[in-house]
């Protein structure tokens, strides 16, 4: 769908928050405006989903557990969609929790589908070299003791 230009008026308080956001993460106005827009539909679409700002992009969350709705939906497909089993697993959550990641995956399969094929494609060697500093020091030979004589 062609984007299309569109006249709003926007408060000064959300303007200058919009503005803010954009100066700390070195984007535009219109593009976190967007973002904004778009996250606050989906939400709206799928009660009890909210946003969180991961490393480099903003994610949804399964809301009031700071888990990513693809990691709850990996469960699920590692359950083969058994409901019983799933809820189970996730014994912590309740059941609007549980059915808000199902929906929104279901509304949003790509979005979903794609960050758990990213999160599968991480190897040893992919996380070493992306984010060197976690790689552990090697382990330091063992001193060589001196007989003494």
């Amino acid at each position: 769908m062609a984007e299309r230009p569109v006249s709003i008026r926007i408060p000064a308080e959300v303007r200058a928050a919009i503005a803010e956001i954009a100066g700390r993460s070195r984007r535009d106005f219109s593009s976190i405006a967007n973002e904004m827009l778009e996250e606050s539909v989906r939400m709206r679409r799928v009660r009890g989903i909210v946003f969180a700002d991961e490393f480099q992009r903003r994610e949804a969350k399964v809301g009031g557990t700071g888990l990513g709705v693809w990691e709850v939906i990996e469960t699920y497909q590692d359950v083969e969609e058994d409901w019983e089993r799933f809820k189970a697993y996730y014994e912590w959550l309740d059941e609007f929790q549980l059915r808000a990641a199902v929906a929104y995956w279901r509304a949003y399969p790509k979005e979903i589908d794609e960050a758990i094929a990213d999160n599968a494609s991480w190897t040893e060697e992919k996380l070493y070299s992306t984010y060197p500093m976690l790689k552990p020091p090697e382990p330091r030979p063992a001193p060589r003791r001196v007989a003494k004589s």
